[in-house]
């Protein structure tokens, strides 16, 4: 029988959670490179990182609800979920932290796009 100790479980927790903090990094770089381009790699991971510890602290679990998360971190600063209205809004009961991200994310979009159609 195959035996890890807690240390190696830890690495592999570490090692997956770069990858995705590398993920979400190109993805920010890739389709939003205006957002991105005042910071070097090591930069944005940083940025990714603190975000990613953010949106866990709420609870938001998924890699979508994560990436959404870091989106607004990027875009309004890494303390933005401290803002009254913002922090009421995931402590509000109802829906779960990634349904909220959700639905914040898609207010945000149709906002955006009324702002492009006037």
């Amino acid at each position: 029988m195959f035996t890890m100790r807690h240390s190696q479980l830890e690495q592999m927790s570490t090692a997956r959670r770069a990858g995705l903090h590398r993920r979400i990094a190109e993805l920010y770089r890739q389709h939003l490179p205006e957002l991105t381009a005042s910071w070097d790699d090591a930069e944005l991971l940083h940025r990714v990182a603190q975000a990613d510890r953010k949106a866990i602290g709420l609870g938001i679990q998924t890699e979508r609800g994560i990436s959404q998360y870091v989106g607004f971190a990027l875009a309004n600063g890494p303390d933005f979920d401290e803002h009254l209205q913002i922090k009421a809004y995931f402590q509000a009961p109802g829906l779960t932290p990634d349904e909220k991200m959700q639905l914040l994310t898609d207010r945000c979009s149709a906002i955006e796009q009324a702002q492009r159609s006037t």
